[in-house]
């Protein structure tokens, strides 16, 4: 590339085979990992390339550029100011404390489901009548500081109704997250499909090999300007990125919703992922729990593993106790 003449732009795209410069004109080169591939499967590729085979890339950039784009100190002000104000009126549906009778609580509440059964989510999809009142349901014990078991017949739902309510947590709570789903690998795909599907929130599956959990701790978590190098053998990178925070707005993921198996959380992925305190913990098929000293239920009491709430899925019918604060 000539950097005196003009006509050489290294963005310029050529799709014309003949041009004398077809080879030169590539435009933009991208590092792309490609839907229902692996990180070992990324691949860079030029513009022009994904132009010729009907690439359809745009969209997807704009989404990255977006998402990778850390919110200010003054975004995190203003999204705590709104955060506030819908927990008041949202209280004021659900609230334990507020002063209704059994009546104007049972109509404000049907209000909220209704709006919530009519509304349209990106997808097209609607929620039916019953998923809203779960999601309402789930509302009420998130307002009221408490956690949840949602225990139905599979096939009604859990997956779209738990995605929803994250969202609205997201959206009508300003609340970032990061929300971490734990379900078995069999279920993965139809959780991470719910969620690309009913929501915008940037979600990624933590999952397959030791260099491809590597690349996503690299790559997905942490906003570009707080990634860290050099991190040693003996480190932990998550945790290397969260003590680089020194203000309570810094600590921000990138990353929304990750979406797991239980065995990431029983390796040493587990060390990892400790280093995020999380909003909401999701755990599908919940009934394994029962087994107070599995690996899994003691990893999940530890009191390193920091989050707010949790939510627990399970298609028996039938209630189950677990005996430790983490989980009530």
């Amino acid at each position: 590339m000539d950097p005196d003449n003009d006509d050489d732009d290294p963005t310029e795209i050529i799709l014309d085979l003949d041009h004398p410069k077809f080879d030169s004109s590539t435009g933009r080169q991208f590092y792309i990992k490609w839907v229902n591939k692996s990180y070992s499967e990324i691949t860079y590729e030029f513009e022009r390339d994904l132009i010729l085979n009907d690439v359809d890339y745009k969209e997807q950039l704009a989404l990255y550029n977006k998402r990778k784009t850390k919110p200010t100190r003054e975004d995190m002000r203003m999204r705590s100011n709104e955060n506030e104000v819908e927990m008041r009126k949202m209280y004021k549906i659900f609230g334990d404390k507020i002063h209704h009778s059994e009546d104007e609580r049972e109509a404000s509440v049907k209000e909220f489901q209704d709006a919530l059964a009519t509304r349209v989510f990106k997808n097209g999809g609607q929620l039916r009548d019953y998923q809203a009142e779960g999601v309402s349901w789930l509302m009420s014990n998130h307002l009221n500081k408490r956690s949840s078991i949602l225990a139905d017949e599979m096939g009604l739902g859990k997956t779209i109704q738990t995605a929803t309510y994250v969202n609205m947590m997201s959206q009508q709570l300003a609340t970032r997250g990061p929300f971490l789903i734990i379900a078995p690998l069999s279920t993965i795909p139809h959780w991470y499909r719910e969620f690309t599907g009913w929501t915008d929130l940037n979600t990624i599956v933590y999952h397959g090999s030791a260099y491809d959990r590597e690349r996503a701790r690299e790559e997905e978590f942490a906003f570009p300007e707080d990634r860290v190098e050099d991190v040693a053998f003996n480190q932990r990178y998550l945790m290397k990125v969260a003590k680089k925070w020194r203000s309570n707005w810094e600590r921000t993921w990138m990353v929304e919703v990750v979406i797991t198996t239980p065995e990431m959380l029983v390796t040493e992925d587990f060390t990892e992922l400790m280093a995020v305190k999380w909003e909401i913990l999701v755990v599908d098929e919940a009934h394994r729990l029962k087994n107070h000293n599995s690996k899994l239920a003691q990893n999940l009491r530890d009191k390193r593993f920091e989050f707010n709430q949790s939510l627990l899925l399970t298609g028996v019918s039938r209630i189950f106790f677990l005996y430790d604060a983490h989980f009530q």
